[in-house]
C-alpha cells in the first residue's frame, strides 16, 4: 500500500495529504511512521514525514456480558447414556452446549430491533442462520398460537436475480461471509436496514462496519480471538452518539471462557493488541519493481529512492536490493533458480532497469500477495455472482443436488473446471456448505494478558467480584472458570500461566503415550515450536512424530 503511495506522488505535481482513520491501531507512532514515509535527501539520508496525530480522547462505553447457558461447562463432551423413553436421545450422543445457545440466541434477536452475530468461521456461521430461522419457523407453527397471517411480499431492487420475491419474515436471519459476493453481501445488508431481517450471522466480513446506526445488540459466538475484533465487532451496536455499544459473548468451551474473560476486560481499559508493519518484504518488493519497469525506464538511483521512501523498505540495504535486482534480471545464484524467467533487463553501465516482454501483462495478472484458495465462483445462469464454495465440497458435490449459501438454498445445474452454476432453490433442504482455513491465531500479547489473568486469579482468595465487575460474567460463567482452573490444577498440581509452563503425559485410548506442553501464548508461537520439536525428535528418533498445536499448547 505504503509503496504504491510513493509511487503516486512520484506521479502528482504536488503531494497528496495522506490521512488515516482506525480505531483500533496502537502505538499511534508507529501508525503514523507507515502512514508518512520520509523524504530522501540529496546526501541519501532520510527525513521522516510530518505527521499530525489527532487523537478524538473519548472512549465509547461499552456494555458487555459473557453468557454461559449451562451450569457446568466441564460435561461438554461426555456421552448421554440412550433413553428407551425419549427418542431424541435413543441413539448414544454427546453432551453439546448448542442446544442451550440457540434458544438463548432466538431470544436476543427476537427481542432486539437488529442484531448481529459474529461467529468466528463462514460454516458456523451458516449453521447459525439455518438454525435460527428453523427454531423460528417452529416457534410460528407450534399449536395454540392461532393463525399465522401471510407477510406482505416485498420484491427490492435486485432481487429477482436471486430468486427473491419470498414473502417479507420467511427468514429472520441470514449469512453473511467473505464466500458470498459483493452485490449479494451487499442485498442482505440493504434488507437488514430496511427492516426486512432481524439481523445477519456475519464472520469478520463486517467486522469493519455496517452503514446502519439501528444495530442494537451484538453477540459474538465463541472468543472473538483479540481484543481489536472484539473492539470491531461490539463496536458495531450503538453506532450513535452518545449510545453504548451492547454486546454478549457466548463462549463454546471452558478455554473459550478463559480467553472471552480477559479480551473483555482489555477491551473496557482499551488495551488494543499493538500493530507493527512488516520490514523489508521482499516478495513485494520484487512485484512492485516489475511493475515500475513495465511502465517506464527507471535510472536504479531514482527507483531506489521511491522504495526507501515507503516506511516498510526504509531500512533496505544496498546489498539486498542488488539481490532483489540479480534476481529479476536473471542473474541467479545456482542452477536451481535456471527455471525461473527474468522479468526485468539491468543496464548496468548505464544504470538502468527496464521492463522486459509481457511484464506488464505480469504484474496487471499477478497482483497482491494472497495465495490461490482453490475456491470455486458460484453462478447464476445469465453470470451473476453468487459467491464461492471449498474445491473439495465441488468435488463431493453432484449435479441436481441443492446446497445453502447465505442461508438461502441453490440447485447446482452444472459444474465446470473453475465455476458452478446454480438456480434458486428457495424452500428446499441443502446441505451445509464448508471452506478450509486457518485463523491466525491467538496474539502473543493476548497470551501473556490471560497468563497473568490466570496466576492474579488463582492467588485471589475470592475472585468472583473481580470476576462479574471487571470482566462482565454472569454468575455461571464466573462459576464455570473458577471450576476450570481448580479442575487443571488438581489434575497437573500446577496451572500453565504466563510464568510456568505445564507439561503433562498421559495414555490415549489405546495406550499410547501422549504429551501435551501447555502455555498461553498462542499458535503463533506453538506453530512454529511445534515444527522445531517435529523435526528434532524425527532426527533424533527415526520416525515420524505426530503433532499438533493449537492457542493452548501442543
Amino acid at each position: 500500500l505504503m509503496l504504491s503511495m510513493e509511487r503516486l506522488e512520484e506521479l502528482c505535481e504536488k503531494p497528496p495529504q495522506r490521512i488515516a482513520l482506525s480505531a483500533t491501531q496502537r502505538p499511534l507512532d508507529e501508525i503514523a511512521r507507515f502512514l508518512g514515509g520520509s523524504t530522501v535527501e540529496v546526501d541519501g539520508t532520510l527525513t521522516p514525514r510530518p505527521v499530525t496525530v489527532v487523537d478524538a480522547g473519548a472512549r465509547k462505553e461499552l456494555d458487555i456480558e459473557v453468557v454461559v447457558p449451562i451450569d457446568d461447562m466441564g460435561d461438554l463432551g461426555q456421552m448421554i447414556e440412550p433413553s428407551l423413553s425419549d427418542p431424541a436421545t435413543a441413539t448414544p450422543m454427546r453432551r453439546s452446549i448448542w442446544p442451550s445457545i440457540h434458544p438463548r440466541l432466538l431470544e436476543l434477536v427476537e427481542t432486539h430491533r437488529s442484531t448481529l452475530v459474529f461467529a468466528n468461521a463462514r460454516r458456523l456461521s451458516e449453521r447459525l442462520a439455518t438454525r435460527l430461522n428453523e427454531l423460528a419457523a417452529e416457534a410460528a407453527a407450534a399449536p395454540g398460537d392461532g393463525p399465522i397471517p401471510g407477510p406482505p411480499t416485498v420484491v427490492g431492487a435486485g432481487d429477482e436475480q436471486f430468486g427473491r420475491g419470498a414473502p417479507v419474515g420467511d427468514e429472520l436471519v441470514k449469512a453473511h461471509h467473505g464466500s458470498l459476493s459483493r452485490e449479494r453481501r451487499l442485498q442482505i445488508e440493504d434488507e437488514l436496514k430496511r427492516g426486512d431481517l432481524k439481523g445477519l450471522v456475519a464472520t469478520s466480513s463486517l467486522e469493519l462496519g455496517i452503514d446502519m446506526g439501528a444495530v442494537d445488540l451484538v453477540v459474538q459466538v465463541s472468543s472473538p480471538g483479540s481484543v481489536a475484533s472484539g473492539m470491531q465487532r461490539i463496536g458495531r451496536a450503538g453506532h450513535q452518539v452518545g449510545e453504548p455499544s451492547r454486546g454478549k459473548i457466548f463462549p463454546k468451551h471452558r478455554a473459550d471462557l478463559l480467553e472471552s474473560a480477559v479480551v473483555v476486560e482489555r477491551m473496557h481499559e482499551g488495551l488494543i493488541e499493538e500493530t507493527h508493519y512488516p520490514r523489508n518484504p521482499l516478495d513485494v518488493l520484487a512485484q512492485q519493481i516489475v511493475a515500475m519497469c513495465a511502465m517506464d525506464d527507471w535510472p536504479v538511483e531514482e527507483l531506489t529512492a521511491v522504495v526507501r521512501r515507503s516506511a516498510t523498505f526504509a531500512e533496505l540495504s544496498d546489498e539486498v536490493l542488488g539481490n532483489v535486482l540479480d534476481l529479476l534480471s536473471g542473474t541467479y545464484p545456482s542452477e536451481e533458480f535456471s527455471g525461473l524467467r527474468p522479468r526485468i533487463v539491468w543496464d548496468r553501465v548505464g544504470g538502468v532497469l527496464r521492463g522486459r516482454a509481457g511484464a506488464q501483462r505480469l504484474a496487471v495478472t499477478n497482483a497482491g500477495t494472497i495465495p490461490d484458495r482453490g475456491l470455486f465462483g458460484v453462478f447464476l445462469p445469465d453470470g451473476t455472482r453468487v459467491g464461492e464454495l471449498d474445491e473439495e465440497m465441488v468435488y463431493e458435490s453432484r449435479v441436481g443436488e441443492t446446497f445453502l449459501l447465505g442461508a438461502s438454498t441453490w440447485r447446482i445445474e452444472d459444474i465446470t473446471f473453475e465455476r458452478v452454476i446454480v438456480t434458486p432453490a428457495p424452500g428446499q433442504p441443502g446441505k451445509m456448505p464448508f471452506w478450509h482455513g486457518d485463523g491466525p491465531g491467538r496474539p502473543l500479547e493476548l497470551g501473556r494478558a490471560i497468563g497473568a489473568f490466570i496466576r492474579e486469579i488463582r492467588e485471589e482468595k475470592d475472585p468472583l467480584p473481580r470476576l462479574r465487575e471487571r470482566h462482565g460474567l454472569d454468575e455461571l460463567a464466573a462459576a464455570n472458570l473458577i471450576a476450570y482452573l481448580e479442575a487443571q490444577f488438581e489434575v497437573a498440581g500446577a496451572v500453565p500461566d504466563d510464568r510456568h509452563i505445564v507439561v503433562e503425559r498421559f495414555r490415549d485410548e489405546i495406550g499410547d503415550w501422549r504429551v501435551c506442553i501447555l502455555t498461553p501464548f498462542g499458535a503463533q508461537v506453538h506453530a512454529p515450536w511445534g515444527m522445531a520439536l517435529q523435526a528434532r525428535l524425527g532426527e533424533q528418533w527415526g520416525a515420524d512424530v505426530e503433532l499438533m498445536w493449537s492457542d493452548d499448547g501442543i
